[in-house]
């Protein structure tokens, strides 16, 4: 077993980018579709984000952690600010 040549490394790492790219065209038309189902004012923007999506809308209009569902809640433990776990960490990202 030899060193791999230059011309085989150039190779895949063009074929790595390759697959990145189509990966992220598949992810950039995905969302596309989708992004008619999950932004609806009729709902408030319900389904953008759920729970979650309440608390951060919540903090950025700056009534702090709160409100996560409807109505106006106030402060609430709903989720943690900070996840817990490494493996949401993964998730996340």
């Amino acid at each position: 077993m030899g060193r791999p040549s230059v011309k085989r490394i150039r190779g895949s790492s063009r074929s790595l980018w390759f697959i990145i790219l189509i990966g992220f065209l598949l992810r950039v038309i995905v969302s596309v579709f989708l992004l008619g189902d999950t932004v609806k004012p009729r709902r408030d923007y319900w389904p953008f984000g759920y729970e979650a999506g309440r608390i951060a809308r919540s903090i950025a209009s700056g009534e702090g952690f709160a409100n996560p569902l409807y109505d106006k809640t106030g402060p609430t433990a709903w989720m943690g600010p900070v996840s817990q776990t490494p493996s949401d960490w993964v998730t996340i990202c």
